[in-house]
């Protein structure tokens, strides 16, 4: 039975298939948490509302599905921001339901009244007050919808006593958003043009992005007919690392130098799914864009063709187009720095530990990456967890990629995999905090505890917010207000419940790793290991 506008709001959300609403209760959100303890939706208490939105992005990108948040009038709600920010940048679709204050008392000073439209906007596609109960159901089918089509996050603003109101409206069971799907692809004449472009040259370079997902075979197959070199983006690693014939690595400022040549050498660039600024590279060949976003064809960097469609579609369609280039000396010539830097990074992986005998993180990650599951969901912290996970730990088939590269939000990595593990059980799903970035959100260790959710923590503790001592020294500075006060997180962890380790030995290590990943609940390994920023200081 549907009495109120908080019950109609659930059921809403019940029928478009949420499974569960990340957030914190309270005062101006009490009647919609009443409804969904009623309702078939898992309320995921967490101890941040920052990380609720944080979660409801991880569990989004998870899923593919529209996800959902809440927080109560004020200070609850306005907590949302960062995560929202971050669902909206990396383009998952999530729905935000920001409760707000009375509607008679808007205007008036009340207690914890903010302006929350203002405030929302920046950080959403959608944004909206519900004015009654009546309009309530189109005005959520509308927010769900935008969500999905213009993948981000929609917000509905509720004050409270709209949530507490009687309901007499209409029946709402076909308030259902749509998932539609359609293949996307330039017509005829585009593809021809494309093609042409293609066959015309030899030395030719893909750099893809997100937008690669499910188009690796197509992707790989163009790269070998064409000859072509294969750089990605951040966002792009786990689709375009595995199974690649000419792979050249990451490019951006923490990308490798075999990309930044081949950018510089190449008759022709091709962006897949990804915008991204060629502005600092000396670029010579022409430029084509490949998407379905026409908002972003030539924002980063001006380009010279753009084609409007999804990757696979679109190359499914350009492959028998395309002729078989028989010169390999561009591609050979591009690819070889790229395979002596992955000989190096083999060679820094049989360093065990430095000069002060603490353990070197990339002997730490190449064990993680050879025990990780080939199926395992990895979150990485922004820092120096981020940069170790893009360059040590290996994409394929299955694994999934949990970061934020675009937003770079520290403390991101335990909230993300706390919503990747709840909306995929069954997964090896793995969190590498930096200390820096678990300080932040360390209340979610607790969230780990009381949802029992076998998530597995990697912590690196080396003392230190480590990649903004490297932005320092990139800069010829002397790194300051970096240093941590030194903790044993280990045993923080557990006098809460979970099975932990604390490593300073690297002869403990391998056995440690081992112990960790199989333990059956949540599991917390704390590795003490050198500082990045204190191997570069040297070169000040």
């Amino acid at each position: 039975m549907m009495k109120y506008t908080g019950d109609v709001i659930v059921k809403i959300l019940e029928n478009a298939g949420i499974k569960r609403i990340w957030g914190i209760t309270g005062d101006s959100a009490n009647y919609i948490t009443a409804a969904i303890s009623k309702s078939s939706i898992d309320f995921m208490h967490v101890r941040h509302e920052e990380s609720a939105a944080f979660a409801a992005a991880a569990e989004s990108k998870a899923t593919n599905k529209l996800s959902a948040c809440i927080g109560s009038c004020g200070p609850g709600s306005l907590h949302l921001i960062n995560g929202l920010y971050e669902a909206n940048t990396n383009g998952v679709p999530v729905l935000c339901i920001a409760t707000h204050i009375l509607k008679n008392e808007i205007g008036f000073n009340y207690i914890q009244e903010t302006d929350p439209k203002l405030l929302f906007t920046g950080c959403s596609k959608y944004c909206a007050y519900v004015q009654s109960s009546e309009q309530l159901p189109r005005l959520m089918l509308h927010a769900m919808q935008t969500a999905i089509a213009q993948k981000g996050v929609a917000v509905l603003i509720v004050s409270g006593d709209i949530s507490s109101q009687e309901y007499s409206g209409n029946n709402i069971s076909k308030v259902i958003p749509q998932y539609p799907s359609p293949q996307i692809y330039p017509d005829e004449e585009e593809l021809y043009m494309l093609a042409s472009l293609i066959n015309k040259y030899d030395e030719i370079l893909i750099i893809g992005g997100e937008g690669c997902a499910d188009a690796n075979s197509e992707i790989m197959e163009l790269a070998k007919r064409a000859n072509a070199a294969v750089a990605w983006t951040f966002g792009g690693k786990e689709y375009l690392e595995y199974n690649n014939p000419y792979p050249i690595g990451i490019i951006g400022k923490l990308g490798t130098k075999s990309v930044n040549e081949a950018i510089r050498s190449s008759d022709l660039i091709i962006q897949l799914g990804c915008s991204i600024s060629l502005s600092e590279y000396k670029t010579r060949g022409i430029i084509i864009q490949i998407g379905i976003n026409e908002r972003s064809f030539g924002t980063e960097h001006q380009i010279d063709y753009a084609f409007r469609g999804k990757v696979k579609d679109t190359l499914s369609r350009l492959l028998p187009l395309i002729n078989e280039h028989c010169s390999r000396c561009y591609v050979e010539e591009v690819t070889m720095p790229y395979l002596n830097r992955k000989k190096q990074y083999e060679d820094l992986c049989k360093q065990v530990v430095n000069k002060d005998n603490l353990i070197l993180s990339e002997y730490l990650f190449c064990l993680l990456n050879q025990k990780l599951a080939l199926d395992a969901c990895i979150a990485s912290d922004t820092g120096t967890a981020l940069i170790l996970t893009q360059w040590y730990i290996k994409a394929t088939e299955k694994r999934r990629f949990f970061q934020s590269y675009k937003w770079g939000s520290m403390g991101n990595a335990l909230p993300f995999a706390i919503g990747v593990k709840a909306s995929m059980p069954d997964r090896e799903v793995i969190a590498i905090c930096g200390d820096g970035g678990l300080s932040m959100l360390l209340g979610e260790l607790l969230t780990i505890i009381q949802l029992n959710l076998p998530v597995k923590i990697l912590l690196l503790n080396n003392g230190k917010l480590d990649y903004s001592g490297l932005d320092f020294i990139e800069n010829g500075l002397k790194p300051i207000h970096i240093d941590l006060t030194p903790v044993n997180f280990a045993e923080m962890a557990k006098t809460i419940g979970f099975e932990a380790w604390h490593i300073e030995n690297a002869e403990d290590l391998d056995s440690a790793i081992d112990s960790w990943l199989n333990h059956a609940g949540p599991a917390f390994l704390e590795v003490k290991v050198a500082s990045i920023t204190d191997a570069h200081l040297a070169n000040l």
